[in-house]
């Protein structure tokens, strides 16, 4: 019985890995014209934009490129959740499996596709905002 109490402190431990769950911070929804400007422009051509090792992170500025990268934390056979990194101070965000890829990054702020079909629709799907400054 011990045995099984330490097991269960040391998993409660090890899956805390993180400082802030994406999908419990405050968002905003913003259609494809109210994102900004750049953000809309990298959108239209992403494929020049993608400079993360897995094609998750979409970079509207350099400056975030050399700021942001991601890591899977494995589970037995997949992939857990995913942990967005911001190596400026080393605030970690946990995005849940099956999020929406890519995940778009400018100044600060995070922006999500409401929907898979993000290639095809992206002007007509809907984007949340989250602000990664204000925890």
């Amino acid at each position: 019985m011990k045995y099984l109490l330490l097991i269960g402190i040391f998993f409660l431990v090890g899956c805390t890995g993180y400082d802030y769950r994406i999908d419990k911070m405050p968002s905003r929804t913003l259609s494809y014209k109210q994102l900004p400007e750049r953000v809309q422009k990298t959108v239209v051509d992403w494929s020049c934009h993608l400079k993360d090792k897995k094609n998750r992170l979409l970079f509207c500025d350099d400056n975030d490129s050399n700021k942001y990268q991601t890591k899977d934390v494995p589970f037995i056979v997949g992939i857990y959740y995913i942990k967005l990194i911001d190596t400026s101070n080393n605030t970690v965000y946990r995005i849940e499996q099956g999020t929406p890829l890519p995940y778009i990054l400018y100044k600060d702020k995070l922006y999500i596709a409401d929907d898979f079909n993000f290639y095809d629709f992206y002007d007509s799907i809907h984007y949340s905002e989250y602000d990664l400054c204000q925890k």
